[in-house]
């Protein structure tokens, strides 16, 4: 969930008696703005609010915005107490969805959930609070009270983009297909666009046998966010579906040169480049593959099947069973080793491995 900065909300304003630290906590208030209106990161601006808690420790806003630098710089644990310490001072509610979020990224969903409920008990159409405690109660998988909750957030904001993709994927995980792909479309005609919703109903269309409409979507995620590895890897599965290899080569290239890690976005290369009958290439990619996961099992069926398709029997033979060695259920490895046997006139051995891969 995003963190933002605020200025001060409240200046604190103290009797005579106390002049002197009611001008420091004025002083204080200017550095805290300071601060916000650098919003960099920077530690010019952690300075300023350090130095205005100096001045001024009772001023709430200056440990909310401190602890926001710090977590988005990532040191989590240590705004976790700037956040604790400003709803001690202070029990706003912008202040309490700060803490709900820290406590949702440290793993207390008990914690965030309660945090998120003093939010909504002070404002209860806070729509961020809302989508902390659904979350929370999904981790606590207390699937159908995040339900609930998300559909009180749309009531405050029926085009609020987070609630529906958050929405959508909650139906998607409870099953509910039909609910998750319109929840998706709606998310993604909502605002403010974000490529995620357009990237779910994607894979979901796939997941429903409908390539067309997910490459469809999955181009608007690639124009939303073009340097998503996942939108290309997802494009290229989609094309290959459709029987457009050539659309499926450039979206998988595209994948494995954003992410050249990512050893299935290789793999789906090599199956796309066997398609094409460009095996030769397909065997150098899925080689480097095998070299950096030996026990990969679907990179080795699949560089089976391109020494298959080269004729290489003897290399194909000794991919393909140790393939099915590390996985017994690998369809493509069975059904290419008895490829493999037919075409070496072995028909026993090729009959043997049909039965296996129909369950006789």
């Amino acid at each position: 969930m995003q963190l933002e900065r605020c200025a001060l909300l409240i200046l604190l304003t103290l009797g005579t008696a106390a002049l002197a630290a009611g001008e420091d906590c004025e002083k204080a208030g200017r550095l805290v703005k300071q601060g916000v209106e650098l919003a960099d990161g920077s530690s010019q601006e952690e300075r300023a609010y350090r130095e205005a808690l100096e001045l001024c420790p009772p001023l709430a806003e200056a440990y909310y915005n401190l602890g926001v630098l710090l977590f988005k710089s990532g040191n989590k644990a240590e705004a976790g107490k700037q956040f604790t310490k400003a709803v001690e001072l202070r029990a706003d509610p912008q202040f309490l969805v700060a803490l709900g979020t820290f406590e949702l990224e440290r793993g207390a969903y008990e914690e965030a959930r309660q945090a998120y409920e003093r939010a909504l008990e002070a404002d209860s159409r806070r729509v961020d609070a809302l989508i902390g405690l659904s979350v929370a109660f999904e981790k606590m998988n207390l699937l159908d009270r995040a339900i609930e909750v998300l559909q009180r957030a749309e009531r405050v904001d029926h085009s609020n983009a987070v609630v529906l993709y958050n929405m959508a994927a909650l139906h998607e995980r409870m099953g509910n297909n039909e609910k998750a792909l319109q929840t998706y479309e709606r998310a993604t005609s909502a605002g403010p666009r974000q490529y995620e919703a357009f990237f779910q109903l994607g894979l979901l269309y796939q997941k429903l046998g409908r390539p067309q409409d997910s490459v469809r979507v999955l181009n608007e995620a690639a124009v939303l966010s073009p340097d998503v590895a996942e939108i290309h890897k997802a494009l290229g599965t989609a094309y290959e579906r459709l029987g457009d290899l050539d659309r499926a080569e450039l979206a998988l290239r595209k994948s494995v040169g954003l992410d050249p890690n990512d050893l299935n976005a290789q793999i789906n290369l090599g199956v796309v480049l066997i398609g094409k009958k460009q095996e030769g290439l397909a065997l150098e990619i899925l080689n480097k593959v095998v070299a950096a996961d030996a026990s990969n099992s679907r990179a080795l069926s699949v560089l089976g099947w391109a020494q298959l398709e080269l004729g290489e029997y003897r290399a194909a033979e000794v991919s393909l069973k140790r393939a099915l060695e590390l996985d017994a259920t690998n369809a493509i490895a069975r059904n290419n080793l008895a490829v493999l046997y037919r075409r070496q006139g072995r028909n026993e051995e090729a009959k043997r491995e049909i039965d296996a891969s129909l369950g006789k």
